[in-house]
């Protein structure tokens, strides 16, 4: 169903909706993990909150950003420093 859909915006020339449909499938693909590692940016961050669980580790200078001071404030146990 996601190939047809692809294709057919491909075959229209909108391939901007094709970049969205791929980054859609990644991130289902993420939330299926049973462990993550994240680095900066929220992309990672989001597959590894949809997924809920398992370890998620990120690094310590991640807390110094808005992301990390908002994933610090959401106290989820099961995210680690290194």
């Amino acid at each position: 169903l996601i190939t047809q859909y692809i294709y057919i915006y491909i075959w229209q020339g909108k391939i901007t909706c094709l970049i969205f449909l791929l980054s859609v499938v990644d991130l289902i693909f993420l939330s299926y993990a049973d462990h993550s590692i994240i680095t900066y940016g929220t992309y990672g961050m989001w597959g590894s909150f949809l997924a809920g669980r398992g370890e998620t580790v990120m690094p310590k200078v991640l807390l110094r950003t808005d992301v990390g001071k908002r994933i610090l404030a959401a106290n989820l146990s099961n995210w680690k420093t290194v």
